[in-house]
Formats: structure tokens, sequence, C-alpha cells
């Protein structure tokens, strides 16, 4: 360990000088961790490749989706005024510009990061800072930098093509201009709860150069520090950017209910597109993964253990042949993009119509994004997640699902909750009743259900899942009792595993049903406690969904 006299620069108008603790240690480049459950249930949380340090090249200015007005007004068109000012910047005490802000308790360091204002950072690329650039937001402001973030990158960088989800969590009305104060705010999803943070624009550098994400323009700010308000969100860099699930980062960013399918259990590939499809009309967020331990070649331009994001779903026709496309971009956002049929490079794209290639909006450009075919995806990727929206969140004539939700909480005791301990758990655990009653083409009802554990640390949550009961006997006693239990069959259920959420989809004929939640985590000690959950459904159709218990 060694001190550092750092210097940070606050505009021109003031300097201040701290001493910082800077550590050393071998640079981050593990690609994954995998955890394990109590019961042997094994997941993956996705990080940054070895091969990103290899790729580091500009990309070129693309169409933007969302136009911000005035807020990307420069510094230099209000210097008279400012000059006239003697403005103190914020100076955020709850997340500081120092290691404990980056890497926490972490001892296993080797970088020196220096904090520098993003004014700064700008000039010092002959830039003035802007939130936004002239054009506004676009996925392609997010390019990853050296974190293990692609998981949350995948997620930021579909906001901007949902301008009232991103005006919903970044600001818009914010600049560095006349109002300009050190201080940015950003919302995010906790809970149940919208959440505001705040935070200063003292972002973590290395030889000058932004660590983090950054923009095609490298003096426009929103996306480094929308980045920098999830850390401080979560407690630190590296404990809230450092590998994690696109699910959790999709629902954090829209409110939404992470969706995720893995590949090897797709049977019916016309059924998958039509899904992917429906979510894309119906405004949901979605992401593509590539586990670690895929066996893909480099040369295919695909990253394994890496999270991409899932922007465009299109079907066509070409000649006699049913032509289905999806646009993937990977948020390095550079010339790392798939080489196979419909890449960027192929000759297909020169016989295609005119106006297909504007449906598509396709440009060939060393940006990270590219189209693949439904089958070439199906064998690269291995997990799709969807983020579904209520029609609160979106524009309602694009969704029909419906959110409803309820706050409960498990009692932890010494042994554990659920129904495979023994028989008193499950009675004291929570009862949810939902009553479902119109139906899909095919007789059944689908909904969504997802139980959302409160945790203020991603390393602390316990094995979680759910089971689905029938109980359409009038005669049934409700809240249920043993007798119940003692004869019963389980209609659905969910694997209980160690994660934020426990989410499924289900296609159930119409009727009453119980929801039980469990909880395997044991107590701290050998006093009783509560934890807080969160039950979601999506659902269609009319029904009704209450707690019994």
């Amino acid at each position: 360990m060694r001190k550092l006299r750092v210097k940070l620069k606050i505009l021109p108008l003031l300097s201040v000088l701290v001493t910082l603790r800077v550590f050393t240690c071998c640079r981050r480049r593990d690609l994954t961790r995998s955890w394990q459950g109590d019961f042997g249930c094994s997941f993956i949380v996705y990080g940054r490749c070895h091969s990103q340090q290899r790729h580091h090249l500009a990309i070129n200015c693309c169409p933007k989706n969302i136009n911000m007005g005035n807020c990307c007004s420069s510094p230099k068109e209000n210097a008279s005024k400012a000059s006239k000012q003697k403005v103190i910047l914020h100076f955020d005490e709850d997340f500081p510009p120092n290691n404990s802000s980056y890497y926490g308790n972490d001892d296993d360091l080797n970088e020196t990061i220096t904090w520098m204002r993003a004014s700064e950072i700008a000039q010092q690329n002959g830039k003035d800072p802007l939130f936004f650039d002239q054009h506004g937001a676009s996925r392609f402001d997010v390019k990853q930098g050296k974190l293990g973030n692609c998981w949350f990158l995948a997620a930021l960088s579909d906001l901007p093509m949902h301008p009232k989800l991103f005006k919903k969590v970044v600001d818009p009305d914010q600049n560095f201009g006349i109002d300009y104060q050190g201080k940015f705010r950003f919302r995010f999803w906790d809970f149940g709860e919208w959440k505001t943070i705040e935070v200063d624009d003292f972002l973590p550098t290395i030889e000058g150069q932004l660590r983090g994400v950054t923009s095609q323009n490298s003096g426009e700010f929103w996306s480094a520090l929308a980045e920098k308000a999830y850390a401080k969100h979560h407690g630190n860099y590296a404990k809230a950017l450092d590998g994690g699930f696109v699910a959790e980062a999709l629902e954090d960013l829209t409110g939404g209910i992470g969706e995720e399918i893995i590949m090897a259990e797709i049977s019916d590939h016309s059924d998958f597109f039509r899904r992917l499809l429906q979510a894309y009309k119906t405004r949901s967020l979605m992401s593509a993964s590539i586990l670690p331990s895929s066996s893909i070649n480099d040369e295919t331009g695909l990253a394994s253990g890496h999270a991409y994001s899932l922007n465009k779903v299109i079907e066509f026709k070409l000649g006699n042949e049913t032509v289905q496309l999806l646009r993937i971009r990977n948020p390095w956002g550079n010339s790392t993009e798939w080489t196979g049929q419909w890449s960027d490079g192929c000759q297909k794209w020169e016989n295609l119509p005119s106006e297909i290639k504007d449906k598509l909006d396709f440009e060939s450009k060393a940006d990270g994004e590219f189209y693949i075919s439904l089958p070439d995806f199906i064998e690269m990727f291995d997990q799709v997640t969807i983020c579904h929206l209520s029609m609160d969140s979106i524009d309602k004539s694009a969704n029909k699902w419906k959110m409803a939700e309820l706050e409960g909480s498990w009692t932890m005791r010494s042994g554990r909750s659920g129904p495979y301990a023994n028989l008193l758990p499950v009675l004291n655990d929570p009862q949810y009743l939902i009553e479902l009653k119109d139906t899909d083409k095919d007789g059944f009802c689908t909904i969504l259900v997802s139980v959302l554990q409160k945790s203020n640390d991603r390393n602390s949550y316990g094995s979680i899942g759910f089971e689905v009961f029938r109980v359409d006997d009038p005669a049934e006693e409700l809240p249920l009792t043993a007798n119940f239990f003692a004869n019963c069959q389980i209609e659905e259920s969910h694997q209980t595993q160690i994660r934020r959420a426990a989410t499924k989809r289900l296609h159930l004929k119409p009727g009453k049903f119980v929801i039980i939640p469990h909880n395997y985590q044991k107590a701290s000690g050998s006093e009783e406690s509560t934890k807080r959950f969160l039950i979601r459904v999506l659902h269609e159709g009319r029904g009704s969904f209450k707690r019994l218990k």
C-alpha cells in the first residue's frame, strides 16, 4: 500500500489538494464468477472478456434517438456569466473520489486511479463537456471500458431507444452550462420504488482517460455519470459493476420483470422467434449472452462470457424465402462483431432491395452492432433475457401486460423455511391467492410470476423459489392448512436458486391458485429475524391477486 498525493482539479474555479489512498495489484481480468447454491444449482455472473483489452477502435457517429433540446449547452456560451460568479462545485461526501468508492475494501489492486472532473477530462481531449451532445442520447453512447460490466451496459444502451423510460432514469434537464454545479441525478428502480441518486462529476481515470464507460463523443458524459450513479447506488464500482446479471440491470432501469430463456431448452424455433417478435413489438427490452464455457471460435467475432443487447427483431420475404433476423450490439462498441451470414461484410446485403435495407436501418460500421439470422443466433448464443414491462411503463397501446404486486416477509429461524425441510415451515410461509379468468387462444392463461428478495448486498442473497397449488374446490380452507399439504400436488414450481429474484412464466388453466414463496436462508443467529420480499405478477386478462397470510 502506498499513499499518493493527487491533485483533483475542479474546473478553473476551484482546486483542492487531497491525499488519496491508492492500492496496487494485478488488473481484474476474470470473465465470470460461478456461484453454487445450497442445492447444487449454479449460475453465471457475466463480466468482461479478456479480448476486450485488444479492441479500442473509434466508432463512427450514428443517428441518435432522443433529442434533448438545449441540454448540451457549451460552457463557453455562458463564459461571461460564469466569470461573474464564484461557483463552488458539488463534492459528494457520501461517495467521495477515493479508493473506497471504487474498490471498497478489496486489497487485491494494482491500478492507480485518478479522479477527474468531467470538464477536465473533456478539456484534455480538446472538447467542451456536454451531458448530451447536439444529437441527444443514443445506444452508441455506451462503449464498455475496463470494468467487467457488459451486463449493465447491455441494458443501459437499450434505454435511449425507449424515450419514456430513458427520461425516467436520466433527467434530461441537466447540463454543463449556466446551471452547472457539479451535481447530476439519476433514478433507479429499487424494490418497488424509484430512488433518486445524486453524484458529483468526478470520474475514475487512468492516464487521463475514463476507466469506465465512454461515449462516441469524448466530450459527452451522460453514460459515464449514469454508470457512477449505479455504482454509488450499490456500494462502489467493484461491488456494483464487476460481474452481474442482465436481468437485474434491466429491472433496475425499467421496473419491469426479467425473464431468462435458456437456448438449450428451446424445442420450437418458430415459437421462440414469435416470442421475441412479440416482445419487440410490445417494447420489451432484451439482451443475449454467451456462457464462458462456450467453445465459440474467435473467428466468429463473438466473445464468450459476454452480454450483448438485442434491440431489433424482424422478418421479411426475400423471393420465396422468409428471413428472420435479430440485431445485436456488443457493448464494446468497436469492430468486434459477428462475421458470419448477415454480418456487416456479408454479400447478402449487396443484393438486398433498398426498401428492405431502409426498414432494417442497416449501416456497415465498426460500432459493435450487427445482424444475425435466427438459426445462427440459436447456435451461437446461450441465453436471452426479456424484460417485460407493464402498461404503466410504456405506451399503453403497445402492451397489454398488467402488473400486480404485493410486499411480504419471511420469518427466518435457525432452521430453514421452505417445503423440503419439514411441514412446519410451509405453514409459516406467506400465501397468495391468484384467480385467472381469461385465456389465450390455446385455452391457457399466461402469467409471469417473480419473487424478489430485499437485500442491500448483492452477495447476501438467500436461496429462494416458490410453489403453485390449484385450489378450485370451494370447500377448501384458505389459507391452506396441514390437511391440504398431506395429499396435495404441486401445479407449478420454481427451482430454488441463489438469485435476487425467482421468476418463471406459467401456463395455467383458468381457476384459483395459491402461490407460496420460500427462502432457505438461515437466520444469522439463534433469534428469529425477518426478510422482506416483493411478489409480482404480470398478466393480460381479468383476474385478482391478494395475500392470504
